[in-house]
């Protein structure tokens, strides 16, 4: 679990396969598959530098508790809709 965890991690990072040696065909699907991964990532960090480290409680921070709860689930779709979609490949 965590290989792949990390292998997800270097693709994006890398934001090609061939980089890790997996050769898939690409699909548009999957190309905005992974910018939506890499944006959801970027609003993680927003949401992170917004948060009022004073004060910890749910009423001062809910908002950024929430965005930062969506975009993991999205991150977790995204990456799931891809492995999905290699199987139905193989």
């Amino acid at each position: 679990m965590h290989a792949r965890l990390f292998l997800y991690m270097d693709i994006l990072l890398h934001a090609s396969y061939k980089d890790v040696g997996i050769h898939l065909k690409e699909t548009p699907m999957k190309k905005f598959r992974l910018w939506l991964v890499a944006f959801a990532s970027i609003m993680i960090i927003g949401q992170l530098i917004l948060t009022d480290y004073d004060d910890l409680s749910w009423s001062n921070n809910a908002g950024n508790y929430l965005g930062i709860i969506s975009m993991v689930c999205i991150i977790i779709s995204m990456i799931l809709s891809n492995r999905h979609e290699n199987k139905q490949e193989n």
